[in-house]
């Protein structure tokens, strides 16, 4: 429906409405009593308040036809949204927000939060200024972006949580590979060798949800060597040396398509046929002790690594800290080689 088919519409709806109608039949006959003459002498003082309400009314409406669409959005965030006084008590909201009042007894804003970012809020409510703060919930157990707006003629504050939780985490498991890298730099400028950059592989790796890890170095002529890993969360298992020179083993995945590369078994697709497609060495599956569902796989230099069974599966968050991972010991091997 285009612009002016949609004026129309609003234009007939008002033409036909019995409360217009109302109107004007009582305006009408006014005017003609009015003017001494009897309320059906002429059709003109009835005729024009229809026309005039009609084109005014539905002009109103067209350029408002989305407005109730917008005022219904807040209601329908995920994410709490209240209307508070400059204490933080609560005066009104809508949709999850309603719900979150019931189920925890929310009376003040502050209510949502861990106490040390209740100051933070506290201080942006009495700055009296638009502010963004940065909290964790204790009762819902994320974290937000909250921001806040004065309203100045009310002296209220219009208060909207934005879950930034996917950020925080992201940020938190990339420092923790950093902290991965400065130990694993700090490890080789001791001496120690490969085999203490692959344990702490394999250590941040478990804690990142990942069942079993495939640690390979290539050698002329593609031949790879390495060892499986798993890590229970206090201690690690090594696997016998494995060495292959498989250009479709899984462990060149990323070698071939210069990516990190992962794959999570369809729910559709049978145990053999996702091993058909992905021919996971028989020594490397009989380690990891259960069948492979998912992997993921990058390589840097001569050093290859895939990760198995992902707790949840891989995701592309997952993708990133994986590929960062495997990049930081890359620079560890080559650090250990230099020195060497």
């Amino acid at each position: 429906m285009n612009l002016r088919s949609r004026y129309v519409h609003f234009l007939l709806r008002e033409f036909v409405s019995p409360v217009n109608i109302g109107i004007a039949i009582i305006v009408g006959a006014g005017i003609q009593l009015l003017q001494g003459a009897t309320p059906w002498n002429s059709a003109i003082p009835y005729a024009a308040p229809i026309i005039v309400q009609a084109f005014s009314k539905s002009t109103l409406r067209y350029r408002r036809r989305y407005a109730d669409l917008l005022l219904q959005l807040p209601a329908m965030r995920e994410d709490p949204t209240f209307v508070v006084e400059r204490d933080g008590s609560v005066l009104a909201s809508a949709g999850r927000s309603q719900s979150i009042i019931r189920e925890f007894g929310i009376k003040h804003v502050h209510d949502l939060l861990m106490k040390p970012a209740c100051f933070e809020l506290e201080d942006a409510l009495s700055a009296g200024e638009p502010a963004r703060v940065e909290c964790y919930s204790d009762l819902l157990r994320r974290w937000y972006s909250i921001r806040l707006v004065p309203d100045r003629n009310s002296k209220v504050w219009l208060v909207w949580f934005h879950d930034v939780s996917d950020r925080v985490e992201f940020e938190e498991r990339m420092r923790r590979v950093r902290d991965l890298s400065h130990e694993m730099i700090n490890a080789v400028a001791r001496g120690a060798g490969s085999s203490a950059v692959d344990e702490r592989i394999v250590e941040m790796l478990g804690k990142e949800g990942y069942a079993a890890v495939f640690i390979t170095r290539t050698h002329p002529e593609n031949r790879f060597h390495g060892h499986v890993f798993r890590f229970d969360g206090r201690n690690i298992e090594v696997s016998a040396s494995i060495a292959g020179d498989s250009a479709n083993a899984p462990i060149h995945s990323s070698r071939k398509q210069h990516r990190v590369v992962a794959v999570n078994r369809r729910e559709d697709e049978t145990q053999d046929a996702f091993e058909l497609d992905y021919p996971f060495l028989p020594e490397v599956r009989e380690f990891v002790g259960t069948p492979i569902v998912n992997f993921v796989n990058f390589h840097a230099g001569p050093l290859s690594v895939i990760a198995f069974n992902h707790r949840g599966g891989v995701s592309s968050v997952d993708e990133s800290i994986f590929e960062s991972v495997v990049s930081a010991a890359h620079l560890a091997d080559s650090a250990a080689s230099r020195d060497g």
